[in-house]
This record gives C-alpha cells, sequence and structure tokens, in this order.
C-alpha cells in the first residue's frame, strides 16, 4: 500500500505529539457547524464562550465524556493547528474522529468543508502556545471562562444524578422530605 502526503503528515503529527507525551488521537476532521451555530450540544454550554464561539469541537461518541466538556483540544492538519473548545458529542464520528467548526477546521487543515486527517490532544483553553492544562493556573480570560463552564457543567451533571438518584429511591412516587 502506498502512503499519501496526508498520511504521511498524519503519522508525523501523530507520533510528535506522543513523543512530547500528550494523549494524541489521530482520525478524520469533519466540519459541522458555522461561528456561532454550535447550540447547546450535549455539554449544554448556553453561554458565550468568547472566541471559541468561532472555533468549537465535537468530540467522537465513542471518546466522548462529559468531563471533557469546556475543555479545549489542539487539532493539527496539513494547514496548521488551531485550539478549540469541547461542545458537543459526535454521534456520527469514528474512534479518532473529531468534528470542529468550519473555521476551526480550514485553520487546521485549509478546507472548510470535507473529510480530512488531523490528530489532536487535550490542551490549556487559554495557552496560544498549547501548554498543558494540568498545573499551569487560569490568566487569559478564555481559559477562566472555560474553567467556570467546566464547573457548571459539573454541577449540572451532579443534579441531574441527584434526581435520578431520588427518582429511583421513591420509587417513581412523590417523595417527602423527612425533618431531622
Amino acid at each position: 500500500m502506498v502512503a499519501t502526503g496526508a498520511d504521511l503528515l498524519r503519522s508525523l503529527l501523530a507520533s510528535l505529539l506522543l513523543a512530547l507525551g500528550a494523549n494524541a488521537y489521530s482520525g478524520d476532521g469533519t466540519a459541522y457547524g458555522n461561528a456561532g451555530g454550535r447550540g447547546s450540544g450535549a455539554c449544554e454550554i448556553n453561554e458565550n464562550i468568547g472566541k471559541f464561539e468561532t472555533y468549537y469541537a465535537s468530540v467522537n461518541s465513542r471518546q466522548f465524556s462529559r468531563s471533557m466538556c469546556g475543555k479545549c483540544v489542539r487539532v493539527s492538519g496539513a494547514a496548521g493547528s488551531v485550539v478549540a473548545m469541547v461542545v458537543d458529542a459526535c454521534d456520527g464520528c469514528s474512534s479518532g474522529d473529531i468534528d470542529l467548526s468550519s473555521n476551526a477546521l480550514k485553520k487546521a487543515t485549509g478546507y472548510s468543508w470535507d473529510r480530512k486527517p488531523v490528530s489532536w490532544s487535550f490542551t490549556s483553553c487559554g495557552s496560544s502556545d498549547g501548554g498543558s492544562s494540568g498545573g499551569s493556573k487560569c490568566r487569559s480570560k478564555s481559559c477562566r471562562r472555560a474553567a467556570l463552564l467546566r464547573a457548571r457543567a459539573r454541577a449540572r451533571a451532579a443534579a441531574r444524578a441527584r434526581a435520578r438518584s431520588q427518582a429511583r429511591h421513591c420509587h417513581g412516587k412523590k417523595c417527602h422530605r423527612h425533618r431531622g
């Protein structure tokens, strides 16, 4: 089998990210919306997310978890790389694939549509250098906003879990709170 230039580029980018110690994924990048057209998605982020209203991502549903909501990914392709915020899950994507806003896909691959090879990994939302979000403090407005959105998403998930737990405890009947 003869490798194409795109295959070699994808392999090189994935190898580079793995060598740097990052959890890197590779697959196809696709586009699913324009600037401001993201909706609330699986992450239920309804607030304005600043520059990430233009650069957002949807992780394939096989790898997606709600803990990814509001975190950022660095997506690299033939034209360069872009940092985008995870706002949704992509049900039609295969493992390793990532669905991007049209602007984000264009910045990474040079195309605002189509299916193009990319590699991606998690990164800091506030850093343009792709630094790890591990121990660094948020200094930029977009990083602080992303941290706030993650906290809100966790709070909503906890409230839903409490409601499900209470519904199971009450067996579908109206529960009465006991004062102790």
